[in-house]
This record gives C-alpha cells, sequence and structure tokens, in this order.
C-alpha cells in the first residue's frame, strides 16, 4: 500500500438502489449485455472450468440522465457479488503507478477470502482517469493491465463497471488497448425515441398512479428530441407532488387522478422557466397575440388540446401554443386539421393585416413534413374524395381567389419569394382547369390554409377571437381552459 493512505480494510461494499428487471425501460441491447455478465458472475466457477471468458469490464457512455447509473444498478441488483463504489477511494491523493494496483489487490484479496466476486464500479470514468487527455494515461494503462492480466497481474473475479458522459477520443495507443474489444466494453445510451419516451411515460405513470387515462402517446410527442428518461421521470414526480398538495395533508394519494392535460401543463410550466428575455414594441405584442390566438382556436375547433397559450417570448420563438399532439396513425382528414392548426397562426396575422412572413419557419417547417406525409399515402381518388363533391369536378379555385392573386403579383414582380409562392398556387388554378390535380404538397396547404381562414372567420365574428388576443396580452400565459 502507499504510505500515507489505506484502503478500507475489509473492501467495504457499497449501499445502493436496487433497480429491478421492471424498471429497465428502453435499453433491451444493453439490458441484455449486463443480464449475460449477471450470468456469469453468478456462475463463475462453472465458466472458468469450462474455459469460458467474458469482458473484464464495461463503460457506458451517454449524457447525464440517460440512464446509465440506474444500468450499473441493476448489474449490481442481479450479480451475486460484492458492489464497491470506488469513490470511497481518493485516487488524486495516491500515486498513479500504485493506486488502480492497490484498488485491484484489495477487491482480489477479497474475492479469495470471501469468495464473493466484486463488482467495481467508477461513475464518471472519463473524469477520473482523463482519458481524453493525457494527465491520467498512467491510470489507464494499469486499468487495461489489471483487465486483462497483463504483466502478471490478474485480477479473478474482479470486473470493472464506470460510466463516462462522452466517448474517450482513443487518440493514444493505451486508449485503444484499453478499449479492445474483449477487455472493456463500451456501450452507449442515447436519449430516447418517441416510441421509447411513450413507454417511458406509461411506466412512471403506472409507478406512481392505480388508475389513470393518459394519453402517453400524445405526451411522447410534446418532448423534444434532447428528453432524457431522468426528464421525464421528474415530470411525473412533479405532477404526483403537485396532485397531492391539492388534496388535505391527511389522506394519501390512493384515490389521485391525473390527466394528459396535468402532465402537458407540468411540462410546459418547465420550459417556461427557459425564457428569453427580450425586448418588444406594443405592436409585436400584439402581433404575437394574434398569432397565437390563431394557433389556440383551430386547434380548439378540431379537438386538439391546447393546455397552455403564452406569448412569453421562448429560447426559440416570441410565443408558443402548446398542443397535445393527435398522435400517430392520423386519417387524412386529422392529417389536414393538424396541418390547418399548424398553418393558423401565418392565417391569423394576415387577417388581421399583418405581415405574416416574418417568423413562421417552425410551423412551415412543421406544416411541410406532415403535409408531405400526407402525399406519400394519397392518391388523385382519394384527394378527389376528401375536398371535392364526388358527383361534381374538382374545384380548386374555391380555394384560392384568382383575382386577388392576379393583383398582387402586378404589385410584387420584384419580391421574388412572394411572386414564387402566387405563381405556385396559379398553377395549381391552372392544373384543375385542365382537370389534372397536382401531387405535391401544395394542394394540401392550401386546402389547410383555407380549412384554418374558415374556422377564424367565425371566430372573429363571434368576437371571441379579439377576447382571446385581449386575454394574451394582459395575462400572457393562460391555461388553454380558461381561454
Amino acid at each position: 500500500m502507499t504510505d500515507g493512505y489505506d484502503l478500507p480494510d475489509p473492501l467495504e461494499e457499497s449501499d445502493y438502489e436496487e433497480v429491478r428487471a421492471d424498471d429497465i425501460v428502453g435499453l433491451d441491447h444493453t439490458k441484455g449485455f449486463v443480464d449475460k455478465l449477471a450470468t456469469y458472475i453468478n456462475n463463475l466457477e462453472y465458466f472458468e472450468d469450462q474455459g469460458a471468458e467474458f469482458p473484464s469490464g464495461v463503460v457506458f457512455v451517454g449524457k447525464r440522465g440517460t440512464g446509465k447509473t440506474m444500468m450499473s444498478r441493476y448489474a449490481a441488483t442481479e450479480a451475486d457479488a460484492a458492489f464497491v463504489d470506488a469513490q470511497q477511494f481518493d485516487w488524486n491523493d495516491r500515486s498513479p503507478t500504485n493506486e488502480v494496483d492497490d484498488v485491484y489487490s484489495a477487491a482480489t484479496e477479497y474475492f479469495e477470502e470471501t469468495g464473493n466476486p466484486v463488482l467495481l464500479f467508477q461513475d464518471e470514468f472519463d473524469d477520473v482517469f482523463d482519458l481524453n487527455g493525457r494527465s491520467k494515461s498512467d491510470q489507464a494503462t494499469k486499468l487495461m493491465q489489471q483487465l486483462s492480466g497483463a504483466g502478471g497481474s490478474s485480477s479473478p473475479g474482479v470486473f470493472f463497471m464506470g460510466t463516462a458522459n462522452e466517448i474517450p477520443s482513443r487518440s493514444n495507443d493505451s486508449d485503444r488497448a484499453l478499449f479492445r474489444k474483449g477487455r472493456l466494453e463500451d456501450y452507449h445510451f442515447s436519449t430516447p425515441s418517441q416510441e421509447q419516451r411513450e413507454h417511458l411515460i406509461q411506466h412512471y405513470v403506472d409507478r406512481k398512479y392505480d388508475e389513470h387515462d393518459v394519453d402517453a402517446e400524445s405526451l411522447a410527442m410534446m418532448f423534444n428530441d434532447r428528453a432524457t428518461p431522468a426528464d421525464i421521470e421528474a415530470l411525473v414526480n412533479q405532477a404526483y407532488t403537485n396532485a397531492l398538495m391539492r388534496k388535505e395533508m391527511d389522506t394519501d394519494g390512493s384515490d389521485l387522478e391525473v390527466t394528459t392535460e396535468d402532465l402537458a401543463q407540468e411540462l410546459v410550466q418547465d420550459r417556461l422557466k427557459q425564457k428569453n428575455d427580450v425586448t418588444r414594441s406594443k405592436e409585436e405584442r400584439e402581433k404575437t397575440a394574434v398569432h397565437e390566438a390563431g394557433h389556440y382556436h383551430v386547434a380548439s375547433e378540431v379537438g386538439i388540446g391546447t393546455p397552455i397559450v403564452t406569448i412569453e417570448p421562448q429560447i426559440e420563438s416570441l410565443g408558443q401554443t402548446y398542443l397535445v399532439n393527435p398522435g400517430t396513425g392520423m386519417d387524412f382528414d386529422k392529417g389536414l386539421e393538424y396541418a390547418a392548426t399548424m398553418l393558423a397562426g401565418y392565417v391569423a396575422e394576415k387577417r388581421k393585416g399583418y405581415d405574416p412572413m416574418g417568423g413562421l419557419s417552425g410551423d412551415l417547417k412543421k406544416a411541410d413534413s406532415l403535409t408531405e406525409q400526407m402525399e406519400e399515402v394519397m392518391d388523385i381518388d382519394t384527394f378527389y374524395h376528401n375536398f371535392v363533391d364526388e358527383e361534381t369536378e374538382p374545384n380548386i379555385e374555391s380555394m384560392v381567389d384568382r383575382s386577388e392573386l392576379n393583383d398582387l403579383m402586378q404589385n410584387l414582380s420584384e419580391d421574388q419569394d412572394k411572386l414564387a409562392e402566387l405563381m405556385e398556387s396559379l398553377n395549381i388554378l391552372n392544373s384543375a382547369e385542365r382537370g389534372q390535380l397536382p401531387v405535391g404538397q401544395s394542394a394540401v396547404k392550401v386546402a389547410a390554409l383555407q380549412k384554418a381562414d374558415q374556422i377564424l372567420e367565425e371566430k372573429e365574428q363571434s368576437g371571441e377571437f379579439d377576447r382571446t388576443v385581449d386575454t394574451l396580452l394582459e395575462e400572457e400565459t393562460v391555461l388553454g381552459e380558461k381561454l
């Protein structure tokens, strides 16, 4: 042992929260490896007698919150081994030429005395061993020797498990040797896909509530691709805590109810913490309110949930109407309604006389993506069936005012972008007159714009639209159910 430093004697097992197979969601590939590791450790003598080998270590790589530590706890739960958290050792106070050897020697001695294998865990492995730099390359070399038994320093019964935020660069020989196949495996954890987010939401809600009617598919679509399992778990936990706070403190949570709207509102409130501090003119605030009111009214009319509407500046926009997405497997009518909702901000601004060309890239991209998907599964007969009376010829002209387009073209001959857009609309009309129907996103987008325009015209005539704008200007952030 190094002078002035004593390893725990005997080696101390670390406390950890048990994780069972049912707690693992969306990590099947890595779970499969851990299950094999646990089987090998639990039957170590048999496999060694048969000459079977297994990697001596594994590092789980990924951003924080993706499940790396949870998977390590799952390994500790399933493996009949002493789980030893290396944080009890102060690596930095010891000579890099001895520290790894000393820890492995203590673990090997523990195994020889008790017959119990050791699972040596090191969180933040990349920071401790500085694998992307040079200051601790000796440690990496020593660890590699222990894992492979090189130099006569084999450590039977000792298995290494670490977590890292990023994969080492492997820019030097020791790093490449350390991560050689069969020596130290590396398994990567990414943020969950939409389907995996859906399963995670369902899993965490099921754990908290005896009965619920949460639309996990819709909620999963509200998260962005950067969301981690930890983010989703925290959301459900906070919604549960809020529900408890609404009850009498002397009652339990057995009869708590949670809805899709509850969780959606919690998600949105979390996002609102990341407001963007910008200075806006009165006209800009009014334009934002008109834009978001357009989204809100069309969404509400077609039955799409709107948990929160805000004109407070967000990180990526000046306002936001948060939608509970209709999910996958939409039929044509639902697809058209959702496209109309996406384009409703544009239509609302145009109806109120604002220039609707700026700040709409996000809405237009979403609408483009959806209408392109619709076009992929739509043929001309389907289009006729959905937009025109089967007994009549298609009347695309009703979707666009031809005289208005002609007048605008004369006045905008120098504006190439707007001119191209108007030419595209006229081409739709010309194709319709020839008895042809264009197969492309333009026809669907025109139909979606028309649908949004019809809904907003009715809301303006009833006075509902202006009341919504006034409410947003006064309160800035409003629950959809209160608008």
